[in-house]
């Protein structure tokens, strides 16, 4: 009986180490810090180390099971699902609510032809329409356009503001100002071509693809170390309508 427990136990511990090798690990974190990067969904590790005062361990990741583990703190967001290359999945109509709900000086349609043209600029260059309108929101302040930019420049996402001598591009139409909008994003998320003509002057000067999620845009496209996580809260809200 002990001789068959403990074969049990030894093809219980080879199992997992059979599961465990350095690919599965994250970088060691403690309560006072976390590691600064993000993990698709399906890349969450089987196992994680954690580094608790001096203690060291290894330990299946408990993100992966419900138990309270306020007490170790291994990442602030383990997983990341705004990753800004991918499919949107809000309707028109909701978008149009959505802008309406927070600026009551924009008429339902107005709302729906605007939403109708982040959608269309959008999936033609691949951009999720959900994350690129949130980010408008943010920089226009639900079309009030209560900053540096005016909403004479037809410019959502600040293009080239810096301050009240140089508040940024300006563009001929709406359609245009989204469309460029849209084409700089891509720029930070991807390094695949435009598939309109380039109306985004910026487009060249941008790192191509440094910021796959957003996340990433934190400090790359606005200097506010808050920059990606306002755009987050804008999407849980739009997802909520």
């Amino acid at each position: 009986m002990k001789e068959s427990k403990l074969l049990i136990g030894s093809i219980s511990i080879f199992i997992l180490l059979c599961f465990y090798n350095g690919s599965f690990n994250l970088p060691a974190s403690n309560e006072n810090s976390v590691p600064a990067f993000d993990n698709k969904i399906n890349e969450i590790p089987f196992f994680v180390r954690i580094v608790k005062g001096s203690n060291s361990f290894v330990m299946i990741n408990p993100k992966l099971y419900r138990k309270n583990t306020s007490a170790m703190i291994i990442r602030k967001e383990i997983v990341s699902t705004h990753k800004i290359m991918t499919n949107g999945k809000m309707l028109n109509d909701e978008l149009a609510f959505f802008l309406v709900s927070n600026n009551k000086k924009i008429s339902l349609q107005q709302a729906k032809d605007f939403a109708k043209l982040y959608i269309n600029e959008s999936k033609a260059e691949g951009v999720n329409h959900d994350i690129a309108f949130c980010q408008m929101c943010l920089e226009t302040g639900f079309l009030k356009f209560n900053g540096i930019v005016r909403q004479n420049q037809n410019n959502f996402c600040g293009l080239g503001a810096i301050n009240n001598n140089t508040c940024g591009e300006k563009f001929n139409s709406k359609r245009d100002g989204v469309r460029a909008h849209i084409q700089h994003l891509k720029a930070y998320a991807s390094y695949e071509s435009l598939k309109n003509s380039i109306l985004d002057k910026r487009f060249h000067f941008v790192k191509r693809g440094i910021s796959p999620s957003v996340g990433d845009l934190t400090g790359k496209w606005a200097v506010d170390p808050e920059y990606g996580n306002k755009i987050k809260r804008i999407l849980k809200r739009l997802e909520m309508v």
